[in-house]
């Protein structure tokens, strides 16, 4: 069911049960700790605009409500390489988080392009590190999925402080 009011989309989703168990645990997926360089001020992300390259709607609406209550000024969510280019040359934003595999394509592109423009980005992946990408991204971070908040924004943050120090 869907409702698109004024105030925004209002969706609900049903799931089969075939998919839950109860008392079931999933199994806590190995994750890579980004630590943040120092702590994260509240409203860091004040005045700056974000754009998301993720091709999950779910991840994609998660993803934008963890950067909107860190106080991010806009968030632009982009689901393709062509998509996520026309924005970036049509208003540069103040940082990106970026899905590496998008249904039949990677974000290299758009890295590349971010890279250029001196926006600092961090890559996001559901491969937990099976992901490859070329080496002039070495020095990218990389936040695995299902990531926290603070994993997300401390990843983000930091590469935003790398990036200042950087130029």
């Amino acid at each position: 069911e869907v409702d698109y009011a004024a105030t925004g989309v209002r969706a609900e989703f049903q799931l089969p049960a075939r998919h839950f168990a109860v008392g079931a645990t999933a199994p806590v997926p190995r994750r890579r700790t980004v630590l943040a360089i120092e702590p994260i001020p509240a409203g860091r992300l004040a005045g700056v605009a974000i754009l998301v390259v993720e091709d999950s709607l779910l991840v994609a609406l998660q993803t934008e409500a963890i950067l909107r209550r860190a106080g991010a000024a806009s968030v632009i969510v982009c689901s393709g390489t062509d998509e996520a280019l026309a924005q970036i040359q049509d208003s540069t934003p103040g940082g990106a988080i970026l899905d590496i595999n998008l249904v039949r394509e990677t974000s290299v592109p758009i890295a590349d392009a971010l890279l250029k423009a001196g926006v600092p980005f961090v890559f996001a992946t559901g491969y937990h590190g099976n992901d490859v990408l070329p080496e002039r991204f070495g020095h990218i971070p990389q936040i695995a999925k299902p990531y926290t908040s603070e994993d997300l924004i401390a990843a983000l943050w930091g590469e935003m402080l790398q990036r200042n120090k950087r130029t």
